[in-house]
């Protein structure tokens, strides 16, 4: 099981469904504020088309989407009023579908305004698979943040490269932040995995007054990457069982 395992497909991704404002509003951001350039696709058009988000206004639950530059696919993103828009950031992917309508600044720059998606989907690209942690199981992950600081969080998921955890904090996490010595619990086992963990990305769940955390091992020692192994075969064996259950 272990060998199949390994051979899965190099690269997986896990996609849901984000539909918190705060968590919509803040991947938004990252493609505003890192200036990404967007995927635009209109129903009924087979190709795809490039624009950027302008300007993003959240207290006014707006957006402001750069015009299309092909005449064709301009009007006929007017007569539909409906546009799919596709970014990727630091290996996310998203999609969100956008209601438009035209408009003008007053240099004559002509742009698209729509309110803001109701939902983002989002896609975080790993090489390795990610499995999912139940909550009732419990595990805790806890992170030392300097000598003074540390935070305790349950983890949600795992994979041989990373983690994914819920920490209960108003703590700033910054992305790419190395928290070296992260203590992970493993079931029935009284001794912790210890990894230096490098945080990938950190979203705030208010809703559940949470944040989302997914991080990737860049220190794991080879008594402890065994011990993961197991632990991952142990969780993929039962998502396969409940699968099967599911199906019978």
């Amino acid at each position: 099981m272990a060998d199949a395992i390994e051979q899965q497909e190099h690269y997986r991704s896990q996609s849901e469904k984000i539909t918190h404002p705060p968590q919509v509003i803040a991947l938004l951001r990252r493609l505003h504020e890192n200036r990404i350039l967007l995927r635009v696709r209109i129903p009924g058009v087979e190709r795809s088309f490039n624009s950027l988000l302008l300007n993003l206004n959240p207290q006014r639950g707006y957006l402001l989407l750069d015009e299309l530059n092909d005449e064709h696919a301009h009007r006929k993103a007017l007569e539909t009023g409906r546009l799919r828009v596709f970014g990727q950031h630091d290996g996310v992917e998203m999609n969100f579908n956008l209601s438009i309508r035209p408009a003008r600044n007053r240099q004559g720059v002509g742009f698209y305004q729509a309110g803001l998606p109701d939902c983002i989907h989002y896609m975080q690209r790993r090489a390795d698979y990610r499995v999912h942690v139940a909550m009732d199981m419990g595990l805790s992950v806890l992170l030392p943040l300097g000598e003074e600081t540390l935070l305790d969080g349950q983890l949600c998921d795992v994979s041989m490269g990373g983690l994914g955890a819920r920490l209960e904090t108003g703590q700033e996490i910054r992305k790419g932040l190395i928290i070296p010595d992260c203590r992970i619990q493993l079931p029935e086992d009284p001794q912790s995995l210890q990894a230096d963990l490098e945080v990938r990305f950190a979203l705030p769940d208010e809703q559940h007054q949470v944040l989302r955390m997914g991080g990737r091992f860049c220190k794991l020692s080879s008594s402890d990457r065994s011990r993961l192994r197991k632990f991952v075969t142990q969780l993929e064996r039962e998502m396969i069982r409940r699968r099967s259950r599911g199906s019978d």
